[in-house]
């Protein structure tokens, strides 16, 4: 019965267990971050040492690289969305992604200006580039795709083409290398790369996961057997790891991506090399080669509150960083693992019931 539902929506069970699997790190991870801007506690405990690196790496590409993944995933399954969908988009999640950074940025700088700074000095953060700036600008990839739809060669060159011109313009700019000496405009700039410290998700870069997201989509539905797409997350992502790994020690690239951590790399992270985002590819294979195996083994079944983070990620997200936003002057103090996990925990299942239940008020609204 569960394969019939996942068919008929067309879902596919192993993105919709990533997707949910990458809701719970990203909590885990943002929350890890307020915590470390706090004290650091990992710096005097092996325990919480281990644990902050775990989150990091699960916070990471198996997060947001997931999320961005599954956008285009979606995307390339949807047959009602046209492009004019993905463009009447663009301005509703600009919009999104000025309420998340209010939350985000502006509510931890007024509750605790002596951590997280003076709002009066930092107005420019509500720019900050989250993940649903780029997901506005993601969109209006995903609009040229839905337009090439019957013309499958068209979306295929544009796509390699403007992933040919990110990767130029990653290489040339570099990471935070220059400065309009305007930090509202170095911020607007961040949008595209890596300017700042708030520069976290520049479309030249993120927009990579997009790409192979519909990419590998158009792949799935070719109707591969169970056994090569098996075959194929694994070799071909056991073969991006090596390859990059081996070329960033060959070639001096800092590893933002497989050995990340909630410090030192993050700018390497977010304004990931392109050996990194090869590197990414491996670990998103990876985790479909792992989620497809816990898919056979359950017969594709899925518990309820799983398809539900699945289904509510933008609200889930919102959530979030409303709850963290508001209770960062008490996070940032926390100094032990236990205290670290139970409020994970606890944000998580708020977030989750927050989420369910604004949804069903809007749905009764409309109705």
């Amino acid at each position: 019965m569960l394969i019939n539902i996942f068919s008929k929506n067309k879902r596919v069970p192993e993105i919709e267990l990533m997707k949910a699997f990458a809701i719970v790190s990203m909590i885990f991870v943002h929350t890890a971050e307020i915590v470390v801007e706090g004290n650091h506690i990992y710096i005097y405990s092996v325990e919480a040492m281990i644990l902050f690196v775990l989150v990091s790496f699960f916070g990471g590409i198996p997060s947001a690289g997931v999320f961005m993944f599954s956008m285009g995933w979606g995307a390339s399954f949807s047959k009602t969305a046209t492009y004019k969908t993905y463009l009447n988009r663009v301005v509703p999640l600009f919009l999104l992604g000025i309420v998340v950074n209010f939350f985000e940025q502006y509510v931890p700088q007024i509750i605790t200006p002596e951590i997280f700074g003076k709002l009066e000095e930092n107005l420019h953060t509500i720019l900050a580039t989250d993940i649903y700036f780029f997901a506005a600008l993601a969109s209006l990839y995903l609009a040229v795709m839905k337009f090439f739809k019957n013309q499958p060669v068209s979306a295929l060159i544009f796509s390699a083409v403007l992933l040919a011109v990110c990767i130029f313009i990653r290489i040339f700019f570099g990471i935070e290398n220059f400065s309009t000496e305007n930090i509202w405009l170095d911020t607007l700039i961040g949008l595209f790369v890596r300017e700042n410290e708030f520069s976290y998700f520049p479309f030249t870069v993120w927009i990579f996961f997009p790409i192979i997201g519909y990419g590998a989509a158009v792949l799935y539905k070719k109707s591969w057997s169970l056994k090569e797409r098996l075959l194929f997350s694994s070799v071909t992502g056991i073969i991006a790891i090596v390859v990059a790994e081996f070329a960033m020690e060959k070639f001096g690239v800092i590893d933002g991506v497989l050995f990340a951590t909630l410090d030192i790399t993050l700018g390497n992270y977010y304004a990931m090399h392109p050996l990194n985002l090869l590197c990414s590819y491996g670990i998103i294979a990876l985790e479909f080669f792992v989620a497809s195996i816990v898919m056979k083994i359950t017969n594709n079944y899925l518990p309820n509150f799983i398809l539900n983070m699945s289904k509510n990620i933008v609200g889930i997200y919102v959530a979030q960083w409303i709850i963290l936003g508001c209770m960062s002057g008490w996070i940032c103090e926390i100094s032990t693992v236990s205290s670290y996990i139970f409020v994970a925990l606890g944000v998580l299942i708020v977030s989750y019931f927050s989420a369910i239940i604004f949804k069903e008020i809007i749905e009764r609204i409309r109705g």
